[in-house]
């Protein structure tokens, strides 16, 4: 969620923080109680039509996130 249009950048930057470990989550935000543990990439990504997720430069983008 953001006030940036919708674009492979915004998708990519969100997929991104959904991969990686929440290890400072509650470091950064001491009232949350519990350990964020779900991270990683996903076997199958189910889309909308949005033209965000149809493009070359996503699907790039993507490639690199899961190395």
């Amino acid at each position: 969620m953001s006030f940036e249009p919708p674009s492979h950048f915004t998708v990519a930057r969100c997929l991104k923080h959904a991969f990686l470990p929440k290890v400072r989550l509650r470091q950064d935000y001491p009232a949350i109680k519990n350990d964020w543990i779900a991270h990683g990439v996903m076997r199958e990504l189910v889309v909308d039509n949005g033209a965000e997720f149809h493009s070359d430069s996503l699907e790039k983008r993507l490639l690199f996130l899961g190395r």
